[in-house]
């Protein structure tokens, strides 16, 4: 896609908005999906994820209705891969941290044992 057709450096508008909207908290999806191995497959897993907030907000006798139809048209133009690389960035720089964190606390606790 060339970089006139993107929305605030999203894909476009549906892309920017559902992870506005939805999938903003990084830090609370991070945890969620730390054990996810892939982006792939953490694109899936928020695709899903989208999918069943639609048919729960809608209720399943709206799930024929016009309003479930153009929801769903809506979240088929949503790059999933592009949010989930999005979050596995944030997930990775979170271990990053964890590790940076659990050295900097060991090598604390080894000059104070030798004081």
């Amino acid at each position: 896609m060339s970089e006139d057709k993107k929305y605030n450096g999203w894909t476009n508008y549906a892309t920017w908005r559902i992870n506005l909207e939805v999938f903003d908290d990084h830090y609370s999806l991070a945890e969620q999906y730390e054990s996810v191995e892939s982006v792939y497959d953490l694109s899936k897993s928020l695709e899903q994820y989208m999918e069943e907030i639609i048919e729960s907000e809608l209720a399943i006798k709206a799930k024929n209705s016009l309003v479930y139809d153009y929801a769903m048209a809506f979240i088929s133009q949503v790059n999933f891969y592009e949010i989930a690389t999005h979050i596995y960035e944030q997930i990775q720089e979170n271990k990053k941290e964890e590790i940076e964190e659990t050295i900097e606390e060991t090598i604390e606790e080894t000059i104070e044992e030798k004081e």
